[in-house]
């Protein structure tokens, strides 16, 4: 942290030593540093609301004049936001792996689909718990409380790379 010196007139001082003594400062550093961020957060805000009012006199910005106008625009944000269904691509392996789980009876094929199909859908499902592992895009969801699939995550592309209960796939 960086210590600086600053000169203040008596009355400012002894108005900060006051704010200090009664307790609404641990210290004189406290209170500058709390001004400080005071005074940037609104400047801060001052500025963003002159960048919009500068984009609405250009006619840059969005006007809502309505109820309609608001529901268009939210209409507009759902289906710009809707995001297409992945696609999931098996490797040997995993498939191999399914099948072991299948046969041995530790997975169904209708949890299976299920996980296919949120993945496929809503890879952020709670249901999956998703979580992203160390390396560069690879993550884990649930299949039930003991099977978990590994993947590569790539835009709308699923690469299933390993099945199995979660000391066989970490």
């Amino acid at each position: 942290m960086n210590t600086i010196n600053i000169s203040l007139p008596e009355k400012l001082k002894s108005q900060a030593d006051a704010l200090i003594s009664d307790g609404h400062y641990a210290s004189f550093s406290d209170l500058v540093r709390t001004a400080l961020r005071g005074v940037i957060t609104d400047n801060y805000y001052d500025m963003l609301a002159k960048e919009a009012k500068e984009d609405y006199r250009r006619g840059k910005g969005i006007v809502l004049e309505s109820n309609e106008d608001i529901k268009k625009y939210f209409d507009a944000i759902k289906k710009k936001n809707c995001q297409k269904e992945m696609k999931i691509f098996t490797t040997k392996r995993f498939h191999r792996e399914l099948l072991s789980l299948l046969k041995s009876h530790r997975l169904s094929t209708s949890q299976s689909q299920k996980t296919y199909t949120l993945l496929s859908s809503n890879p952020r499902h709670p249901s999956l718990r998703l979580h992203k592992l160390s390396g560069t895009n690879n993550y884990s969801v649930s299949v039930n409380k003991s099977i978990r699939i590994i993947f590569n995550w790539e835009r709308n592309i699923v690469y299933l790379t390993h099945i199995g209960s979660h000391d066989e796939v970490y």
